[in-house]
């Protein structure tokens, strides 16, 4: 056995001396990075723990924000468009109007685009308008070819296109100023005793745009009840213009104690725009 020199004499002699310490040290080192993973651990389950809470929270906020833009949604949605009772009236020649009032509630919504059925005794007659808003007008459908006065009639709307209106927007909204009106009862003849309905009135273009068509209609009431519409297209009516106008019912003495006239613009359509 070869012996030990004197270095690895005194490192043999300092381990002995210093054994404890080292073992200590060693458990200490040991412990130290126990401690280090232990509380790493920790922060990760209380980082998820707290993860979890706030997920939970930000579900509950989204929730929320989509509960509150439903609720935003349906406070500003438009207001449904309400109608009156559909009526058939009297056209001349076998023929009957079909007519309903509807309005438009809504200040800041337009309806650029309205289908509309009449359902008359099994047959059904379609038409397209348009409703600007707070406007008030009659749908109309004229000269419908009947056998009889109907005893059944309804009216369905199909399709809505709608359009909110904001205070920046800019379109040519229509003013028109009715003057002069004059409704008569005339006869044909001396010796015939048929008598027809004349109404005259003036038509004014208050506006500040020209339009090349303007569908007019007319419609005459008696203690409330209509009892009469006329329907004619004025074209061209610039800006400031007055027409003439004048319907005629043959063969009926019609008598009204008021009147609305109803000019209809579709500011949606510019292709109705004269240039100024």
């Amino acid at each position: 056995m070869d012996e030990l020199n004197n270095e690895q004499l005194k490192l043999a002699y300092w381990y002995a001396a210093h054994k404890d310490s080292l073992q200590a040290g060693l458990f200490g080192v040991v412990g130290a990075l126990l401690l280090i993973l232990i509380g790493y651990s920790v922060w990760n389950f209380t980082a998820w723990v707290i993860g979890l809470s706030s997920e939970d929270e930000m579900l509950k906020q989204l929730v929320s924000t989509t509960v509150e833009t439903a609720a935003y949604n349906q406070r500003h949605a438009p207001l449904a468009i309400t109608t009156g009772d559909p009526q058939a009236l009297p056209g001349g020649n076998g023929t009957y109007d079909l007519v309903a009032s509807v309005k438009n509630s809504n200040s800041d919504w337009a309806v650029l685009k309205l289908t509309y059925v009449f359902s008359v005794d099994g047959q059904q007659f379609s038409g397209e308008s348009f409703l600007l808003p707070n406007e008030d007008k009659y749908l109309v459908i004229p000269q419908v070819s009947l056998t009889s006065l109907p005893t059944s009639i309804s009216l369905e709307l199909l399709d809505f296109s709608w359009r909110r209106i904001k205070s920046t927007d800019s379109y040519a909204w229509p003013n028109f100023k009715v003057t002069n009106e004059r409704l008569k009862q005339v006869s044909s003849t001396q010796e015939a005793k048929t008598v027809n309905t004349d109404l005259s009135f003036i038509l004014t273009n208050a506006s500040a745009y020209g339009y090349s068509q303007v569908p007019v209609t007319v419609l005459l009431f008696r203690n409330d009840s209509l009892v009469a519409l006329g329907r004619q297209v004025v074209d061209s009516l610039v800006a400031g213009d007055s027409k003439d106008m004048d319907y005629y019912w043959p063969g009926q003495a019609i008598y009204a104690d008021r009147m609305e006239v109803k000019p209809e613009v579709d500011i949606f359509d510019k292709s109705h725009l004269l240039n100024p």
